[in-house]
């Protein structure tokens, strides 16, 4: 899983483009991770044809997208998952983090089939580390919105 979105040279030189902390690379590989093999290939592959990554306001979410380069407008992204719904949860985790006691949850929604945001109950601090998190509850949310056969999906 890529953590730089945008090029080299729009983020050194345009201020443009993100680069997902380790904690939050960290936490986007273990949600898709825990996906069905045959939706995870699907979410890897559009993951990879992402360009931009925008941090909502309250930085607790992450929007992915496939931008073209110096125009205006999206592409598509392909391979799409076939879902019954236009937003729909694929994964949620609530995890422990070292010295917190609330647990952290995170989702990951696809809209309009493709893996879209993941979004967080709080923010993840910048300066945590990936080793700070443990997973203590995955709940397999792509089961009341996707096909559950493979070959269908």
């Amino acid at each position: 899983m890529k953590r730089h979105f945008g090029t080299w040279a729009t983020r050194c030189f345009l201020g443009s483009g993100t680069t997902l902390s380790d904690s939050e690379h960290h936490l986007l590989s273990l949600l898709v991770a825990e996906l069905p093999p045959h939706l995870r290939s699907k979410v890897d592959c559009q993951f990879e044809l992402y360009n931009l990554v925008q941090r909502e306001v309250d930085k607790r979410t992450l929007n992915f997208y496939r931008s073209r380069a110096w125009r205006r407008g999206l592409l598509p992204v392909t391979p799409m998952l076939k879902s019954k719904v236009e937003v729909a949860p694929l994964v949620r985790l609530s995890l422990k983090v070292a010295g917190q006691s609330a647990l952290l949850h995170a989702v990951l929604t696809a809209v309009g089939g493709r893996a879209f945001s993941v979004s967080f109950s709080r923010v993840v601090e910048q300066g945590s580390k990936p080793t700070d998190y443990s997973i203590a509850k995955v709940t397999q949310a792509w089961l009341s919105n996707f096909d559950d056969d493979a070959s269908a999906a």
